[in-house]
């Protein structure tokens, strides 16, 4: 079943972007039913679901290599930006982040588009660089 949101039509087992009732967090989640004017997610970080209107879902990015993220860092659970180096087949990426030369396996979830300002930013340094 097939459900609109604006101009992105929703499916059984699409991911999306929803707001996590218990934190008020922005998280990566992949519907597993859609009903009337709601759906059900399930959040790919927890064993949570959650049940959202449809017009809430905001689309999951299409990750690329060579795009610039924000990617959790282990060691301090930070995000921080980097690049996407490489996009392997089980859901990890491989990224490098800004300012360091050493590449590292993330899982795709752990991975938060740039915002506002700081895609800007990322897109004319890696502009300025290509040049």
């Amino acid at each position: 079943m097939q459900k609109p949101t604006a101009n992105k039509v929703w499916n059984k087992g699409d991911l999306c972007k929803v707001v996590y009732a218990a934190d008020k967090r922005t998280y990566l989640a992949r519907i597993k039913s859609l009903a009337s004017n709601k759906a059900t997610v399930r959040y790919l970080q927890y064993e949570a679901e959650e049940e959202h209107l449809i017009e809430s879902l905001k689309p999951a990015p299409d990750w690329q290599v060579g795009d610039k993220c924000q990617a959790l860092y282990s060691a301090d659970g930070n995000h921080y930006p980097a690049i996407i180096k490489e996009i392997k087949p089980d859901e990890d990426v491989v990224v490098e982040f800004d300012g360091y030369a050493e590449e590292v396996a993330v899982k795709v979830t752990d991975l938060l588009p740039l915002e506002g300002d700081k895609v800007q930013e990322a897109n004319e340094q890696g502009t300025a660089q290509g040049s």
